[in-house]
């Protein structure tokens, strides 16, 4: 969150950009269970 590119209150900036990492990080968890040992070092290099 840096204020000189996003606003923390006006056009709800903040709210979308929270928003938005809550789901792409219920995605990589969601993600992150299905991996075995075996793939998850390839997992932690692209995520």
């Amino acid at each position: 969150m840096n204020a000189d590119v996003y606003h923390p209150v006006n056009y709800r900036e903040t709210d979308r950009l929270l928003a938005e990492i809550e789901l792409l990080m219920a995605k990589a968890n969601a993600l992150y269970r299905k991996m075995d040992a075996q793939t998850m070092p390839g997992f932690f290099s692209l995520v």
